[in-house]
């Protein structure tokens, strides 16, 4: 009964965690990756010139005979460092409908940081082994290294706007994310970089980096704190060369004031219970056309319908309710033979003048001592099983999303366990002193003198 317990109640336990790491999985990736409830990027004006623009310009100078671009190249991309931009009101974000908190976050690509304590390895600069070129073979064997790093993804925060509107989790920093964004409002000069500069690079806390991108010109910051990862930012995610990108989180307004005004993302947190759609209206009579626009639960929903996924949870399910079933069949048709085969025990026990609930207590005792501490072992093993078998199911999850897949189990899962094993112990406890109550001890004491 012990081993049957044991087996029946830790693949259960097994169930649950694995579906429960497998959901747990996908919505810390989603909302990981999006980093809040609403990522948006606005439309922004530019004196960017349009290729429309720059072909008619074309023709009405070639129609007083001039030279000029009759439209027929392509539009070729513009740094946007370059541009001049007008900003649209921010505080209409904070305006609308259904938003509990807005905060402006720049991100740039291929930022280039530079410090004389830092030795950066050289990187090969195709992405193919096909395309070598001339320099590549020359560089095979040269060990020298740079005190630059180029490719490095940059991202400006507002830190008191930042910390109510960003997603976060107890697994992404040693500590909490607020103490970061602390010494980023307390020293607005300051940079989190990523872990890499440190292990690979060389750099400690206090070191000065130098940050370039674009026109703008060169400006310094200074190492508050090294992260593995921060929020929205893959730190799986490789650069041309093969290599992880590198990133860097700096003050939102200390980079503002040292370049160009360019456009920024705004992250939105949405009161409770405010639905998607008068999210969308409120955008609408607002009047605000969305470049890009990210919604964490609509992306949660879009992955909890994927037939992968649903399959898996289905599956699960069933066998966790059916292993519960099982269980308490089992238990019962145990208990049931075992009393039945004991009547003549609790007859000559009655007849003895032991009251029906002292047989009770001593049957309740016996299941504390039988089944109390199978379900204490099944837990055990339950728990060191899941840890072992539960991250095989790894591959289920987008490769390279962040965080990784973790076997966290839920305290509600277990209380629901709790739960089915508490009532299958009272109905059974039921159904056996139903069966006790019925005995008749002038047949049982008749039984023991045949």
């Amino acid at each position: 009964m012990i081993l049957f317990l044991v087996l029946t109640v830790s693949l259960g336990i097994f169930f649950a965690n694995t579906a429960r790491a497998l959901n747990r999985s996908a919505t810390d990736q989603i909302n990981y990756a999006v980093g809040t409830d609403v990522k948006l990027t606005e439309e922004w004006k530019s004196n960017k010139v349009s290729s429309s623009s720059a072909a008619q310009q074309g023709q009405t100078a070639a129609a007083f005979g001039l030279a000029g671009n009759t439209g027929d190249t392509e539009e070729e991309e513009v740094d946007a460092s370059t541009l001049s931009y007008e900003e649209p009101d921010f505080t209409r974000f904070e305006k609308l409908e259904g938003v509990d908190a807005a905060a402006r976050v720049f991100v740039r690509e291929s930022v280039t940081l530079s410090s004389s304590k830092m030795k950066v390895p050289k990187k090969s600069t195709y992405k193919d082994k096909n395309e070598k070129n001339r320099d590549d073979y020359m560089n095979m064997n040269d060990s020298s290294s740079s005190n630059s790093a180029k490719d490095v993804t940059l991202m400006t925060v507002e830190p008191g706007e930042f910390s109510k509107v960003v997603w976060s989790n107890s697994r992404l920093f040693p500590t909490h994310i607020n103490n970061y964004l602390n010494a980023l409002s307390d020293f607005n000069s300051g940079v989190i970089l990523s872990s890499s500069f440190r292990d690979t690079y060389g750099l400690k806390l206090g070191d000065t980096v130098n940050c370039k991108w674009g026109s703008n010109s060169e400006f310094t910051a200074t190492v508050l704190a090294f992260v593995d990862c921060w929020p929205s930012i893959q730190p799986y995610e490789k650069t041309d060369s093969g290599a992880y990108r590198d990133f860097a989180v700096m003050n939102f307004d200390y980079v503002r004031v040292a370049t160009n005004v360019e456009p920024y993302q705004v992250w939105l947190k949405l009161s409770d219970g405010t639905k998607t759609e008068d999210f969308y209206k409120a955008l609408e009579d607002a009047k605000i056309k969305c470049e890009t626009l990210e919604v964490a639960s609509q992306q949660v929903i879009s992955k909890k319908n994927d037939p992968m996924l649903q399959g898996m949870n289905g599956a699960l399910t069933l066998g966790f309710i059916i292993i519960m079933i099982m269980c308490i069949i089992g238990f019962l048709i145990y208990w049931i033979i075992s009393i039945r085969s004991r009547t003549l025990q609790f007859g000559i026990l009655r007849a003895m003048g032991m009251k029906f609930r002292e047989i009770i207590a001593m049957l309740i005792t016996e299941q504390v001592l039988v089944s109390g501490v199978a379900i204490v072992l099944s837990f055990v093993v339950g728990a060191y099983a899941s840890d072992l078998f539960v991250p095989l199911f790894r591959s289920f999850m987008q490769a390279g999303a962040y965080p990784d897949f973790a076997v966290i189990p839920d305290r509600g899962d277990y209380l629901k366990i709790y739960a089915a094993l508490g009532a299958m112990l009272l109905f059974c406890f039921a159904v056996l002193g139903r069966l006790i109550s019925n005995i008749n001890i002038s047949k049982a004491l008749k039984l023991g003198e045949d």
